[in-house]
């Protein structure tokens, strides 16, 4: 947790809107590809922050080597949790999947 409440809920709400904004570019990026990549997509985004200066920078080393298993495991399963969430949205019979265009009424996706 942050030093006071407000860095606690700005650090929550970051991480939210950089959540959505990563599930936002994989449903606009997907093309045909069935919901269940997102699952995927999200192993590949804890991959990649695992690799990232990020985690370099929190002096954990890659992966988080120097921290212990427990912390791969932690942001893996997390966005294993993301990716899955991402392809309930992205189903046929989601409310989000069947939202229509005001103006001309089509589908959404």
């Amino acid at each position: 947790m942050g030093p006071t409440a407000a860095s606690t809920l700005g650090g929550f709400a970051y991480h939210f809107w950089n959540g959505a904004c990563f599930g936002i570019i994989f449903a606009l990026g997907r093309f045909n590809l069935p919901g269940w990549w997102a699952i995927p997509y999200g192993a590949a985004v804890g991959v990649g922050f695992l690799v990232s200066p990020v985690v370099q920078g929190l002096g954990v080393g890659i992966f988080g080597v120097n921290f212990g298993w427990h912390f791969a495991a932690t942001v893996l399963t997390a966005q294993l949790a993301f990716g899955a969430s991402i392809a309930l949205l992205l189903r046929r019979d989601s409310v989000v999947a069947t939202i229509r265009c005001r103006s001309c009424g089509a589908l959404a996706s």
